[in-house]
């Protein structure tokens, strides 16, 4: 009888030793699966379940910045200053703005409107044409989104309308699918 109770005292640490390994190796593994979840999410390349990371609106602001630089036309800027005395402007034309607004749309698919919203409400402080007309074009590409841009928003680009082109542009793009 104690050799039976030895033997089932035995299968039992056998069995406890395999369960405690199998426990141990589940713990690593599990271990290992949170850190490599982990990691992709802080490279942000989790589906679109992840948490939204904000754009950097200076980042933004540069990149739009430095295309502007490359596609300004002397001869159109003279031009412009002509038409509206006193615009700020570096002298992009519309059609190149457009483009400038829908590559940035292309390239930056983790842009939410939000995003958006504060690359034109940046660009709204310096009043300068070229930019502002490429913020606005930006948002007036992401077409679904118009009914929700916050009229908050909206009054603060405003105030830094200062010719009729802009003026017209807003309207044209934003405001008028908004409402």
């Amino acid at each position: 009888a104690s050799e039976g109770r030895e033997s089932e005292r035995r299968a039992c640490a056998r069995v406890a030793g395999a369960a405690g390994e199998l426990e141990g190796e589940f713990i690593a593994r599990t271990k290992t699966a949170i850190a490599y979840r982990q990691t992709r999410f802080e490279m942000n390349l989790c589906s679109s379940h992840a948490m939204h990371r904000p754009v950097s609106t200076q980042l933004l602001a540069e990149q739009i910045r430095a295309s502007l630089k490359k596609h300004t036309d002397p001869v159109y800027l003279k031009q412009l200053e002509r038409l509206v005395p006193g615009v700020r402007s570096v002298g992009v034309k519309v059609p190149k703005l457009k483009t400038i607004a829908a590559e940035l749309h292309k390239t930056h698919k983790d842009l939410t409107d939000a995003d958006a919203w504060a690359l034109l409400a940046h660009f709204a402080k310096g009043t300068v044409r070229d930019e502002l007309l490429a913020g606005i074009f930006l948002i007036a590409r992401r077409r679904k989104s118009l009914p929700s841009v916050p009229w908050a928003d909206i009054e603060r680009w405003l105030d830094a309308v200062d010719n009729w082109e802009t003026c017209d542009q807003l309207a044209m793009n934003i405001i008028a699918p908004r409402v």
